[in-house]
């Protein structure tokens, strides 16, 4: 069963507040969606006066404090486009007050409810009776307010444009070309006011003035509003008229440009911060980037407040290279930010919540969470209602990156328990199958010299030896295990110093595995000052562990080469080898933990292989590289650079 959505209609009347009360009940009661919507007309656009504007910013603010998604859309048909903005969020109840009855000559035309019900049979449609003194109407004192709206741009080029009109039908009369002539250049006139001048007012005035302009200058008799035949009022009602529809038909189509240009900076507005938010990753540059929008588009201060850990951070405002006014920061302002974010609601300026704060603060917000909360400096100038809707959309994407990003950490952070779970079973699995066997021979080996007594030196010593072996095995086993286990938590303090990698190669050598005199190990340095920074302990064991490797993985008798030489401001080394080599597969894997093959690649004699892991951790935090490759014509050669250290030589 789909959700309940309840969508109230929005005026500019005192009473539209019963109306929304009402509708945030209904969708209180019945857990349903709320959203609001005002249909702006050209009719309203022309008509409303400062009054009228206040009282519907009141109104959806108050809207909007209830919980509802508050949207605008433009049109003339209110009805056509309530029902159709219905069906598109998939309203299931309208909520509007009541209207006045329309009558033309005492018939009674269809109120809006029942246009919007033919428009939308299938929506449920509820009326909140209001009282019809305190419903909204025009009628014509628009036309009687004071001040009336003029620019002398306006009305220059109304009066101008009239004489033009009158100058070249003058020449048309002298010319005699008739008055069928003249008419339709003062409709073109009309038609040219309306689209050059900024207010209807002039194209309905400039529609009256042509008639009398026509009168006074083309009518018999001539210079004199009287009129001798009757026929011209038929003339001058049919000029009054195609005049006026001209100009309401300009009028008309200037304002659906102007809302098609809005719309297509608001789609351009969203895609471009749709795409910039796709550029950044965490909450603090997503609100940044968020902010920097809002900033620009309104051109005023704007203030974010993240949450973290059930409270809000400090605020940090924007443009960042504009200091804010410090009552931005007032006490008011951060209670009025601080209940925004808990009750996932506007407040602050302009609404009922802390209406003395300087700032208007909207949360950040999707379904039931809260990311932080924006202010909007409102003291000088309030946002006009498709500003608003702009903006509200934009706290939209916002909200919707943050939760993009929660996501993505959650995944990441399901990943990372998934790979230690993972590690563990790994470590488990190797441990319990490869300490096994030393751990079997040690005892098997010390049970016999515990219990037989008829043994010889010779199987005695044979004995010691292996458990010697074996305990040796399991120490170098397990401090591998703690050395990689404390590099890659950063537990391991390094004391990196200049040091001379002849030196550290030469101390290597003291530490090998004692079947190293089984075979012919070679040294061969540069005659370069091969001096790099390290830890001299950690790069010990790196070469030990790369000397051991070729030691138990080669026949005996093999030639085991450590070379190391400088080239392009870096230190190499490299333990080569001729022993059976290595696969493509080995090679690709040998650097990871616990990687098992047919012919294992491990620093010990079974398969738990942690050695070479250990190499590159230890080279990761010297900021070096480690690789493998096939030796020519036989074996393995493994490579490490780290950066050179600059040598100064100071002659005295």
């Amino acid at each position: 069963m789909s959700k309940e959505h309840v969508l109230v209609c929005l005026s500019s009347s005192e009473t539209n507040r019963k109306v929304i009360s009402s509708a945030a009940h209904m969708a209180s009661v019945h857990g349903a969606a709320f959203s609001a919507l005002f249909v702006e007309t050209a009719a309203f656009r022309a008509h409303a006066d400062d009054r009228m504007l206040k009282q519907l910013s009141r109104n959806r603010s108050y809207a909007a404090e209830k919980g509802a998604h508050v949207e605008t859309i433009y049109g003339d048909n209110v009805a056509c486009q309530i029902a159709e903005y219905a069906r598109q969020i998939g309203a299931s109840m309208i909520i509007l007050g009541s209207s006045p009855q329309r009558s033309f000559f005492g018939i009674r035309g269809k109120n809006m409810a029942e246009r919007i019900m033919s428009e939308g049979p299938d929506i449920n449609l509820y009326v909140v009776p209001l009282r019809p003194a305190h419903t909204a109407s025009y009628h014509f004192k628009w036309l009687l307010r004071e001040p009336m709206p003029y620019r002398w741009q306006d009305i220059l080029i109304t009066v101008g444009l009239l004489g033009a009109a009158t100058a070249v039908g003058l020449l048309f009369g002298a010319a005699d070309m008739g008055d069928s002539n003249i008419i339709p250049l003062y409709i073109l006139v009309v038609l040219a006011i309306s689209v050059l001048t900024s207010s209807p007012i002039y194209g309905i005035s400039a529609s009256i003035l042509s008639v009398f302009v026509f009168n006074w200058f083309f009518t018999e008799p001539k210079y004199t509003l009287r009129v001798i035949d009757n026929a011209y009022f038929v003339t001058f009602l049919v000029m009054f008229v195609s005049a006026l529809l001209t100009s309401s038909l300009t009028v008309r189509l200037k304002d659906y440009a102007r809302h098609a240009a809005q719309n297509s900076y608001r789609t351009k507005v969203l895609l471009d911060t749709s795409q910039l938010l796709q550029q950044v990753s965490d909450n603090e540059a997503i609100a940044g980037v968020t902010a920097a929008q809002i900033a620009k588009l309104s051109e005023k201060c704007v203030v974010v407040y993240l949450a973290e850990n059930d409270t809000l951070k400090a605020p940090k405002s924007y443009p960042s290279d504009q200091k804010p006014d410090p009552g931005c920061f007032s006490e008011i302002d951060r209670e009025a930010a601080h209940w925004a974010w808990v009750n996932r609601r506007r407040a602050g300026a302009g609404t009922a919540v802390y209406p003395s704060a300087r700032m208007l603060y909207l949360s950040i917000r999707i379904r039931d969470h809260a990311y932080g909360v924006i202010g909007i400096d409102e003291s000088e100038t309030e946002m006009d209602a498709f500003l608003l809707s702009l903006l509200l959309s934009i706290m939209d994407e916002c909200a919707m990156a943050m939760e993009n990003e929660k996501n993505v950490q959650e995944k990441e952070k399901t990943e990372e328990a998934a790979r230690n779970q993972k590690f563990r079973a790994d470590l488990l699995r190797s441990i319990s199958h490869d300490l096994r066997t030393p751990l079997t021979s040690i005892y098997g080996n010390a049970s016999i010299l515990e219990t037989q007594e008829n043994l010889s030196e010779e199987e005695k010593k044979q004995m010691y030896s292996d458990i010697a072996a074996d305990s040796m095995w399991l120490i170098e086993v397990v401090q591998n295990l703690l050395a990689i286990t404390r590099l890659e938590s950063g537990e391991v303090m390094l004391h990196k110093q200049a040091e001379l990698m002849d030196e550290v190669i030469d101390e290597a050598m003291k530490h090998l595995d004692r079947d190293g005199k089984n075979h012919h190990i070679s040294v061969h340095c540069s005659d370069d000052i091969l001096m790099a920074k390290m830890d001299a302990r950690l790069m010990v064991e790196v070469i030990v562990n790369l000397v051991n490797n070729a030691i138990k993985y080669t026949q005996n008798g093999s030639d085991i080469t450590i070379q190391a030489w400088k080239e392009k401001k870096k230190i190499w080394v490299s333990v080569a080898d001729n022993g059976p080599g290595m696969s493509d597969e080995q090679k690709e894997n040998a650097f990871k933990m616990f990687y098992t093959g047919s012919n294992q690649v491990a620093d010990a004699r079974r398969s738990l292989g942690i050695g070479l892991s250990l190499c590159q951790s230890i080279l990761t935090v010297h900021d070096g590289t480690i690789s493998v490759q096939d030796n020519h014509p036989c074996g393995t050669v493994f490579t490490f650079a780290l950066p050179a250290e600059e040598v100064n030589i100071h002659e005295q």
